[in-house]
């Protein structure tokens, strides 16, 4: 701001000197002082410089956004490894299925240990709905091996 106190203290002294009553003079002076020091536009701005100012501001605004547009536009858009091109599990289960470790039927915990050993981390959970989604979509044969009442799927190509 560069106005100093002095000047504002002159500025909200001069709006107040029309007021008779002390108290009310006081207030009204304590109030105005506030809204110079603030750099409030509703006492320092007349309407027309408000209009301008909002109208650059708005300006400036829609400059901005067509800036990061054009910036997000001219990033390369990198597909992230868990979308539309297959996430981790897809991959991996691709990977398994293109080395040939699907020739042999393996069940889910059998996978979930290459998927360790290789460093994937992924919950036991994720990898069975994969493999499920894979044989619904016959990249893989699903079979059934019963060990009493306990249900295995058995995957194979």
């Amino acid at each position: 701001m560069a106005k100093n106190y002095n000047e504002l203290a002159r500025q909200a002294e001069k709006a107040v000197t029309g007021i008779r009553d002390k108290e009310l003079r006081k207030e009204a002076f304590r109030i105005l002082l506030l809204q110079l020091m603030a750099g409030s536009r509703a006492v320092a701005a007349a309407p027309a410089t408000r209009r301008k100012a909002r109208r650059k501001a708005a300006k400036k605004k829609v400059a901005r956004r067509k800036a990061v547009k054009k910036k997000a536009a001219k990033k390369k858009v990198v597909k992230r490894p868990g979308r539309a091109g297959g996430g981790v599990v897809t991959t991996m289960l691709n990977r398994l299925i293109a080395s040939g470790y699907f020739r042999i039927p393996r069940d889910a915990a059998s996978v979930f240990k290459e998927f360790r050993k290789r460093r994937v981390s992924i919950l036991p959970s994720q990898l069975r709905m994969e493999l499920l989604r894979f044989a619904r979509s016959r990249k893989l044969k699903r079979k059934i091996k019963m060990k009493g009442k306990k249900v295995t799927y058995l995957y194979s190509k």
